[in-house]
């Protein structure tokens, strides 16, 4: 795999990531969305639907804490992971902990990191982890590691987290240098240290000297929802004091379901590669993002429907107000849920507990995230990004 910054602008960066095992041929620009997946499959989408949403490069990523169950699957079938879930024109990216869902904390041990399936705790060691990545074959992965930090933890927490994430990584890497297998796979670092600015900064300088292909800033949430609450100015003494200790010239990755403004933050300071783990949250609510990306999505603040909402990002549409309100879920949005649905129908699925409701939503929450992502990306090479996050903050749109 191999990353390259094409533009820096006043701030954020643009780039692309090529050489991936699986798409020889292919480039994914940056920043990146990669697609979210459970099991193998994206929550509520079918391949078929997939491919209608977007006929954009997608790179998947796969939480093995999803995939554990099928582990034993995964091996007798000997072909690799893409291959095994039905997605082989794909390139898929594992890593050990799911950003959607909340990692319950105080269960990693000595050299084994807690790894939470739907069965219950599994413990995994380097060894036992890296054969499996070997039998899933991924284009890319995140190496083992303990990110059981956040802002609460403390110094001892946070003296462990990165000790053993040194001890996990080293292993990792032994392993990853000399398997044949793992050849074309590239290997992302995590960067560990809470919110300890000398951790973070003694542990930046320590994974600066290996030989990897990117960067992961970890141990800032414990995932799932929590992650939509940070504010970018509590973390952002953290970032400045990972980032330049690490090589400008490598990939760097922010998992996590940020809330847009924290995340256009994030891309200004130079971050490379996000997750749509935020759509299927949104998603699973019930909930539709509406934040405008564009001048076009802005739209009179008028009618009886017309309200402000708190989480002015999202409209739930569970809410007895959209009961009779016949407009698509957002003007103007040219997903196939807004061109051929309403939001009084999508309330009523969701009142029925039909299956359709939370499939229209997140058909479209992936297609808004991803237009989303096409906007920063002309944002950076226009040097506009602060006029986009002021947009994305405007709640003044037809919700």
């Amino acid at each position: 795999m191999k990353f390259v910054v094409k533009h820096v602008g006043q701030s954020g960066r643009l780039g692309c990531l090529s050489g991936v095992d699986k798409r020889l041929g292919e480039i994914f620009e940056t920043p990146l969305l990669t697609m979210y997946t459970r099991g193998g499959s994206v929550p509520h989408i079918t391949h078929e639907v997939l491919q209608m949403i977007t006929k954009e490069n997608l790179l998947l990523q796969m939480p093995l804490t999803t995939l554990m169950s099928a582990y034993s699957s995964i091996e007798s079938f000997g072909k690799g992971l893409s291959e095994f879930v039905g997605l082989k024109e794909y390139p898929c990216y594992v890593t050990p902990q799911d950003p959607a869902t909340e990692t319950p904390t105080g269960y990693n041990v000595s050299n084994k990191v807690a790894v939470w399936t739907r069965n219950g705790k599994r413990t995994v060691d380097p060894v036992k982890y890296m054969n499996m990545i070997e039998e899933m074959r991924p284009d890319m992965y995140l190496a083992l590691c303990d990110g059981d930090t956040d802002s609460g933890s403390s110094k001892k927490r946070i003296t462990k987290s990165v000790q053993r994430t040194l001890n996990l990584f080293r292993e990792c890497y032994r392993h990853h240098q000399e398997s044949k297998v793992l050849i074309n796979a590239a290997l992302l670092a995590p960067i560990e240290g809470g919110y300890d600015l000398h951790a973070r900064r003694v542990f930046s300088e320590e994974m600066a000297q290996y030989d990897v292909a990117g960067y992961v800033l970890d141990g800032l949430h414990t995932n799932g929802a929590e992650a939509e609450k940070i504010k970018f100015d509590t973390i952002e003494p953290v970032i400045k004091e990972c980032l330049k200790c690490l090589p400008k010239e490598k990939l760097r990755v922010a998992h996590g379901a940020w809330n847009p403004c924290t995340l256009i933050k994030l891309v200004a300071a130079g971050f490379d590669m996000f997750d749509t783990s935020l759509p299927y949250l949104s998603t699973e609510r019930g909930k539709a993002l509406v934040f405008p990306y564009d001048q076009n999505m802005i739209t009179p603040n008028t009618g009886p429907n017309s309200v402000k909402n708190t989480d002015h990002y999202e409209i739930s549409l569970e809410d007895s107000i959209y009961a009779e309100d016949f407009k698509p879920v957002l003007q103007n949005c040219a997903c196939l849920t807004c061109k051929q649905h309403t939001r009084a129908y999508i309330h009523h699925l969701l009142k029925s507990q039909e299956l359709l409701g939370r499939v229209l939503i997140m058909i479209h929450n992936l297609h808004h995230y991803l237009e989303f992502f096409k906007s920063i990306r002309r944002a950076i090479l226009n040097d506009s990004l602060d006029s986009l996050c002021f947009l994305v903050q405007t709640q003044d749109h037809d919700s």
